[in-house]
């Protein structure tokens, strides 16, 4: 009995991650489509940047709200509901003249309303009924003020923050390959699907090695591994081998989707109660997700000023050093939790 709830719990927890793993894709084909996506729609790149700027400012906007009403309603509920309304947009996104990708966009919208579906009837709900609570479990809006007097959160949002930025640069390696090294673009999306396989090898390794070596220490390993990856790229003479410009961009991928796979294995040591663990995750969220607003229009400057080729490189060694403060906020935050260190975090959240 024990084991079929086990297992009744992973394949609860598989379909929550299918459904994170589903859901990004669609949002973002600039991974693999940037170029078409220019040519189809007749914008530019600085055009293209604005409009996922505006789009950061919808999520940002909405991360805090969204984490109070996580704490208030079925967290079930409102994940069918994204699922099945991010799907809808997906059909009628397909339906754009043109698009080369539209078979994937299908692929993505149907993975979606499979997922929302399962979730539904599979997953159950997350403890008792939010409205059977006594009134010490309910989440008041009281407990905000609290929450943002935890240390950890601002910290945490740093991590977040500058471990984002770095991820960033999964969106510009294909640009990359195809201006930079001149790269075929059949040649830039078969690169491109590799280095999305790497995201359960990077999320996998990421979790063995946190598990096994500390969660700090892995979130720091992967973001200097990414700034190795990407200097090297940035950096090294654009008559080399394609192929080592293409091993280092998959090698990169491993490395970022390490970063994404463990920068939130450190929330349940900041000390925060069940009851108020969306409104924390929502106001890190607000902070650490940022660069969805931000580097658009850094990245605009840059393309600007140092044009196609020079951008791409200036780009790649900035997200180098960002990734050299994620590393000293992550060294930061180690500090601050070891055992015995004065910590005041937990004793307010």
């Amino acid at each position: 009995m024990m084991e079929n709830s086990k297992l009744q719990r992973y394949f609860q927890f598989f379909l929550v991650v299918l459904a994170a793993g589903a859901i990004f894709p669609i949002i973002y084909l600039r991974t693999n489509y940037q170029e078409t996506l220019l040519e189809v729609f007749g914008i530019t790149l600085q055009q293209l940047n604005t409009i996922y700027s505006v789009l950061g400012i919808v999520w940002v906007a909405g991360y805090l709200p969204s984490g109070v009403i996580s704490d208030k309603f079925s967290a079930k509920k409102l994940l069918v509901v994204s699922l099945l309304g991010t799907a809808a947009g997906g059909f009628w996104f397909a339906r754009i003249p043109g698009f080369g990708g539209v078979a994937v966009i299908y692929l993505y919208a149907v993975a979606l309303t499979i997922v929302g579906i399962l979730i539904w009837i599979f997953v159950k709900e997350e403890g008792p009924d939010k409205t059977l609570r006594t009134e010490s479990e309910k989440f008041r809006l009281s407990d905000v003020p609290r929450i943002l007097r935890n240390s950890n959160l601002y910290l945490h949002g740093a991590i977040v923050f500058f471990g984002y930025a770095v991820y960033w640069t999964v969106y510009y390696i294909g640009g990359f390959l195809q201006t930079n090294l001149g790269a075929a673009p059949v040649t830039v999306g078969a690169v491109t699907v590799a280095i999305l396989w790497m995201r359960p090898v990077g999320g996998l390794a990421g979790g063995w090695f946190a598990d096994k070596a500390g969660k700090t220490g892995t979130i720091a390993v992967c973001l200097g591994g990414a700034a190795v990856c990407l200097a090297f790229m940035a950096l090294l003479p654009a008559s080399l081998a394609n192929g080592l410009f293409f091993a280092l961009a998959i090698v990169l991928g491993i490395f970022l989707y390490g970063i994404r796979g463990t920068y939130w294995s450190i929330l349940g040591d900041n000390g925060f109660e069940n009851r108020r663990m969306g409104t924390a995750i929502g106001a890190i969220s607000l902070f650490g997700y940022l660069p969805d607003i931000l580097l658009p229009q850094f990245n605009s400057m840059l393309f600007n000023r140092f044009g196609d080729e020079g951008g791409y490189n200036v780009y790649f060694l900035s997200s180098a050093a960002i990734a050299a403060a994620g590393i000293l906020c992550t060294v930061a935050y180690r500090r601050m939790n070891r055992p015995g260190a004065a910590y005041a975090g937990a004793a307010v959240a």
